[in-house]
């Protein structure tokens, strides 16, 4: 989960900097790290596909020209990914 945290910052810090192509670059790195953490973890595979869409709605925006909505779309996936990250912590014990 580490690598795809990072991917994603990685992502986060090169569409606020409008670095332009290298954004698609890094979506494809996360999209990527998506697919290798659903074959890793397949207990998240739907919170994994909820982040995916949340990613892929990034380029859709910046395809159209819509560079708040991408921005919009990273928060969106910022969001997903805590929850992934929530729900990939061990059980609570009851006691």
């Amino acid at each position: 989960m580490s690598v795809l945290e990072a991917r994603l910052g990685e992502l986060e810090a090169s569409l606020k900097r409008g670095d332009g192509k290298s954004v698609f670059g890094r979506i494809f790195q996360v999209n990527n790290e998506i697919g290798r953490a659903v074959r890793d973890s397949p207990p998240l595979r739907h919170a994994l596909l909820e982040l995916q869409a949340n990613v892929n709605a990034i380029t859709v925006s910046l395809k159209a020209g819509d560079s708040s909505r991408a921005l919009d779309a990273l928060e969106a996936s910022l969001r997903s990914f805590r929850k992934v990250k929530g729900a990939s912590g061990s059980p609570k014990k009851n006691l």
